[in-house]
């Protein structure tokens, strides 16, 4: 049941010894043995449910998924318990978040008596007010007890995040930037390109949004020209007057830095041209210090295929009878998307798997682990606007090539290529985007 983990992992759980079914009957009724199959479709379908109630802010849907003594841990926080206490956490929490994406995948259902213990994987992406959307992913284990009118309730939860906690000092610059900078540090691409003669500082948008592109031009033509009088005070008000490299560039000479501002697709750039060794390494050290400070919002290359990929970012599907592959993908950040998809038969998940497409000062990768297995990257080997081709070029044997093409009605193709026991092997997959 995806209400787990979120911004600063306000909704990390932690379970609490479970008691016994028994103390939870309210209405006597012999216990017949469940279907170990049956449940696990009840369960996936109620999972599904509280999904739709949390997405609608559905307060009491929320709260009637829960067993009347059932227990909350949030961390840094007294036990939430109880159902209308619970009810009152998730008010609280949804008042002050929209959420953007949200999905689960249950991996194994395992019942004993009357009671079933859930694990599974969710990802959750929310975003608070105006800020940047905060995508998390990660695994959670829940004890379902089935009451007296074979309806299933959420005794204990427990679940975490598997994405670190971010840098306290970029959320800080984030904070400020957001202050200084007019456009939308979601809605834009950061790349700080070092340059044998010193560095190129592009903003892009991620899609061709005309406001951003404004916003964006706008602000490099102006610190452009601040930058030439040797005015550097917006960068100073957003990392600190003590940002390596900035002393160097306040005080260059006219002669040894040229600061050129123009517009590119989608955005604006600026060039910095240094003529002395001292100031070129300035350039660099400045360079150094805007990415680890910006983090995810900003990369090191020119490469922003990532940017491009964004229609990837949803929910897609393929139905066969009763057969179903499910695949989501979050929007891409400055370094990284993720993605999760599943293959279900008769309700039942047959597979399951994480995926990732993350942009690295060595490349952009495709990070497959298929049944939560260690990762394997696929480094991206071309990208022509319509199909990214990923590959794995040291495999002798089984999975070679991925690809995502994007086709002209909005649908979507995957394909995968490889070997089995030395016999080649490819096998298309016919998406369609789920609304």
């Amino acid at each position: 049941m995806l209400i787990r983990s979120s911004i600063a992992a306000l909704l990390l759980m932690i379970a609490a010894d479970v008691p016994a079914r028994q103390a939870h009957n309210t209405k006597p009724k012999i216990e017949v043995p469940i279907d170990p199959v049956a449940a696990r479709r009840e369960i996936e379908a109620a999972n599904q449910d509280v999904i739709a109630a949390v997405r609608k802010s559905d307060l009491k849907a929320i709260a009637d998924a829960f067993e009347p003594d059932a227990i909350l841990l949030p961390p840094g926080a007294d036990a939430v318990r109880g159902r209308d206490a619970i009810a009152k956490f998730f008010a609280g929490f949804l008042a002050h978040i929209t959420i953007v994406e949200t999905s689960s995948v249950t991996l194994d259902v395992t019942v004993s008596g009357q009671s079933a213990y859930e694990t599974g994987l969710y990802t959750l992406t929310t975003r608070a007010g105006d800020a940047p959307a905060v995508a998390d992913r990660g695994k959670y284990v829940v004890v379902w007890n089935r009451d007296g009118d074979d309806h299933w309730r959420v005794a204990r939860e427990i679940s975490n995040t598997s994405v670190p906690a971010a840098d306290a000092r970029q959320k800080d610059v984030r904070e400020r930037g957001a202050a200084v900078m007019p456009f939308s540090l979601e809605q834009t691409l950061h790349v700080f390109e070092k340059t044998k003669d010193g560095g190129i500082q592009r903003v892009v948008a991620r899609t061709a949004s005309p406001d951003q592109v404004r916003l964006i031009r706008t602000h490099l033509a102006s610190i452009a020209a601040d930058f030439s009088a040797r005015n550097f005070s917006d960068p100073a008000r957003i990392h600190g007057a003590d940002m390596p490299g900035l002393g160097e560039l306040h005080s260059a000479r006219p002669e040894d830095l040229a600061v050129t501002y123009s517009e590119i697709e989608n955005g604006a750039q600026i060039v910095y041209a240094g003529k002395t060794s001292a100031i070129i390494e300035a350039i660099h050290r400045w360079f150094d210090a805007q990415l680890r400070d910006h983090g995810g919002d900003a990369a090191p290359s020119a490469d922003t295929r990532l940017a491009a990929l964004s229609w990837l970012a949803g929910s897609w599907r393929i139905v066969d009878g009763d057969s179903r592959v499910e695949e989501t993908w979050t929007q891409p950040s400055a370094d990284s998307m993720l993605g999760m998809s599943r293959t279900l038969h008769g309700g039942e998940t047959k597979a399951f798997e994480f995926m990732r497409i993350v942009q690295r000062t060595d490349g952009v990768f495709y990070v497959a682990q298929p049944r939560g297995r260690p990762p394997m990257e696929f480094p991206l080997q071309s990208w022509d606007g319509t199909t990214t081709v990923f590959i794995n070029s040291g495999a002798a044997d089984h999975l070679r090539r991925i690809l995502y093409r994007r086709n002209d009605d909005g649908s979507m193709t995957a394909r995968v290529e490889g070997a089995d026991g030395g016999k080649d092997f490819a096998q298309d997959y016919a998406y369609r985007r789920v609304d």
